[in-house]
């Protein structure tokens, strides 16, 4: 019924009855309080059908398209219950502030009063129900208004409930409603002109209940001149104490770069979601942390995972068909919850990228309402222009943390040597990533000429998964929305760049800084020195304030995270030291590296593959001295090592090849105590070894013929100057370029040194 609608003098005894039966449960429930021991008000997440024209079921008799309408398709961007429809004619000057509005609009044909068409719209709310319940305790299965008295059921002016695809109910003023008063003159109700029915719907829904998922289908529909259904909240009645649920498990998801499996980044295969972990030297930011887990009790790979995932691939489903980042993440939720039978969500604990990783899951049309609390930390939510510089540029900005840079810088090389591509096109090809880290919503680069902004909008690369998919406008009431706790953790401690002066592109750069070249310059705004703390918080979300700088912020806010899981907090006796100087050997062949400090101790973490012969070996905090590489030959081969130091100021670097046999062994020195200039190394080649590499070269087949190879060889013994114009005059010819290189890197050194 809606606002003309007339009772009939056989219906008024009917609705007095109704009235008097609520108001009579109400004062008893007020007087003497309930009967039963325990409310347990699991949450609601909603979605509802579109409220479009052609988009609502229309029937013309009472009942007769329900099943229809529960075919509808759900929307989830359509507005529930908040922000309903404003109708004054009908209810809208006594609706208090806290009171949704009605929750549809009218269409039905015959506007002047009640119509013979019925419009019927689909709503679905999900819930969880967690192992520690016992179901055969519930004794009562209620719908009302969190707003109202008693079991109070707005409505008007039909509904039909469905739980767990069972039919458990019909409300509505064809079933018995009542009305406080038409025209907003109830004392409640009013959202529904006064229009309400029992939401006490006793234990006939019960016998559905199940733990785990549950789901609420309502369809509602209204036949006058307007209509709507109340908020809804759910009570379970639970005779006896309700035990405290068992904690979610935790998952961690580490920022870019974090995760690794040689498989997949060597680019051998494409996706495998088996033998990942930690990058060398990325699991220094999360060790007190979860070393505090562990103090708590929780175990890993039982009660707290880390979720690896491909890094380099980017977020963007609308646009993508890989096997994307939050593919990898929804494995590891499944995984989680297997291991624990009585959870039905997990807790995310997300650092800088992973936190877009999340979102991407969430906010996705895959989202599977298994996600309790998602906590980012230090997450470029509107971007960060550090990406400029790797996007457009292919270079790591100094701004990146110390592990990131190496890491990025490293991996390129190798990615170059393997593909023969320049980094312009090894970014955009194999770390696609990185554009989903381009700014949004403000203008990054700034002319050096005039000092006027460049308009983000209008530039070459613009980021348009956080611009159209990602969006921060209101990816808050979306998330929420799904029934997730966010907190955003952001630091404001540290100078972080906002924009970047550029001088304008030129020819000379080619496929490069087509928006413009970086110069030395820029603006700083407060942030953790990599992301911004405007970009790292999401407006309207929850914050927790850090101190320090992008790595630091994870332990610095350790216990404030631990209270929102409400897991104990228990800081480590002995801290992981935190990295200021880092040395990083990148690349590999047939060969294996040790490292030895000063005093002969050997250092570094590595990670060595033997199938690929790929190679990363960091050593962390090196001392300002001379350190020794020993690459040791483990088959006929040629090798390039990429190394590389880096401060928080800079990144310097330097490459190494050479020759392997089966047991060789070359040894290299190399000075990290000046890093002014350049790594200056020296290596224990000789002319005896040269001559060495030019027999292993022709055994590979780098050298075409035998006489050349003696001819070169002759060549070494007696002038090594004469030895590299003979190279270059054989160079892909007669000699492989690959060889040529190393041959002629040698033979440089040789010069210079003896």
């Amino acid at each position: 019924m809606g606002k003309y609608c007339f009772i009939s003098p056989l219906k008024l005894p009917l609705v007095l009855l109704n009235l008097a039966v609520f108001f009579t449960a109400a004062l008893v429930a007020a007087l003497f309080g309930s009967v039963h021991a325990e409310d347990l008000k699991p949450e609601l997440v909603w979605q509802r059908s579109t409220e479009e024209p052609g988009k609502v079921v229309q029937e013309t008799s009472i009942g007769s398209k329900v099943n229809e309408a529960l075919n509808l398709p759900l929307d989830p961007n359509q507005v529930v219950f908040d922000n309903g429809v404003y109708n004054s004619n009908a209810n809208g000057s006594s609706i208090p502030s806290h009171i949704s509005y009605a929750s549809w609009r009218q269409y039905s044909s015959n506007g002047a009063s009640c119509g013979p068409i019925f419009d019927l719209r689909h709503f679905q709310a999900k819930f969880n129900l967690g192992n520690h319940i016992d179901i055969s305790k519930i004794e009562n299965f209620i719908l009302r208004s969190p707003y109202y008295p008693g079991n109070t059921f707005p409505i008007n002016d039909n509904a039909y409930i469905y739980l767990n695809g069972n039919e458990i109910s019909k409300l509505g003023t064809s079933y018995g409603a009542a009305n406080l008063g038409f025209n907003g003159t109830a004392p409640y109700a009013n959202e529904t002109d006064g229009w309400f029915a029992n939401g006490n719907l006793g234990l006939i829904p019960v016998q559905f209940l199940k733990h785990g998922e549950n789901v609420i289908d309502i369809v509602a529909g209204e036949w006058c001149l307007w209509g709507g259904m109340g908020k809804l909240e759910l009570v379970l009645e639970i005779d006896g104490p309700i035990p405290p649920p068992q904690p979610d498990p935790v998952i961690i998801v580490p920022g870019i770069v974090a995760s690794f499996n040689w498989e997949v980044l060597g680019d051998f295969v494409d996706f495998t979601d088996a033998n990942w972990s930690w990058s060398p030297g990325a699991e220094n930011a999360w060790k007190d942390f979860q070393r505090s887990l562990e103090l708590a009790g929780l175990v890993e790979n039982q009660d707290y995972f880390v979720a690896f995932y491909d890094w380099r691939k980017t977020n963007d489903w609308t646009t993508s068909t890989d096997f994307q980042p939050q593919d990898y993440l929804r494995a590891k939720i499944d995984e989680a919850k297997a291991k624990n039978p009585q959870a039905q969500k997990v807790d995310i604990i997300a650092h800088s990228f992973g936190g877009i990783v999340a979102r991407s899951y969430i906010q996705s049309p895959f989202y599977r309402n298994d996600i309790d609390q998602l906590i980012t930390i230090g997450t470029p939510h509107q971007g960060a222009a550090f990406s400029y510089y790797t996007w457009e540029g292919g270079v790591a900005p100094p701004t990146w943390d110390l592990i990131t840079r190496i890491a990025i810088e490293g991996y390129a090389k190798y990615l170059e040597a393997k593909h023969n591509k320049d980094r312009f096109d090894i970014v955009h090809q194999f770390i696609k990533s990185i554009k989903d880290l381009l700014p949004i919503n403000y203008n990054f680069l700034y002319r050096q000429e005039d000092g006027s902004e460049i308009n983000w909008l209008a530039m070459t690369e613009i980021n348009t998964f956080l611009k159209d998919v990602l969006t921060a406008n209101n990816a808050v009431e979306l998330i929420v929305g799904k029934g997730v706790q966010l907190i955003n953790v952001a630091s404001q401690t540290e100078q972080t760049w906002r924009q970047i002066e550029v001088v304008p592109y030129q020819e000379a750069f080619g496929k490069f800084w087509k928006d413009g070249k970086p110069t030395d310059n820029h603006l700083d705004e407060a942030g953790d020195r990599t992301v911004l703390y405007s970009s790292a918080v999401l407006p309207g979300a929850q914050v927790i304030e850090a101190d320090g700088d992008h790595s630091a912020i994870i332990k610095n806010v350790s216990e404030e995270i631990f209270a929102e899981l409400e897991i104990p907090y228990q800081e480590p006796a002995e801290s992981t030291p935190i990295i200021e100087r880092i040395f990083g050997i990148f690349g590999g062949s047939p060969i294996e590296i040790e490292v030895r400090d000063p005093s002969g101790n050997l250092v570094g973490e590595s990670t060595q593959d033997p199938e690929t012969g790929f190679i990363i070996l960091l050593v962390e905090n090196p001392l300002d001295d001379i350190y020794q590489i020993t690459v040791n030959g483990t088959d006929n081969g040629t090798y390039h090592l990429t190394l590389l130091w880096a401060d928080e100021d800079s990144t310097l670097e330097t490459e190494i090849s050479g020759f392997s046999t089966a047991g060789s062994q070359t040894t290299y020195e190399i000075d990290l105590s000046d890093q002014d200039n350049i790594l200056d190394f020296t290596r224990s080649d000789t002319i005896d070894s040269l001559i060495e590499n030019v027999q292993t070269a022709y055994s590979l087949g780098l050298i075409k013929n035998k006489g050349l190879k003696t001819s070169l060889q002759n060549t070494a013994k007696n002038n090594l100057p004469a030895f590299i114009n003979h190279l270059q005059a054989q160079r892909g010819k007669g000699v492989e370029e690959k060889a040529v290189n190393i041959f002629i890197e040698i033979a440089n050194y040789l010069i210079k040194n003896f």
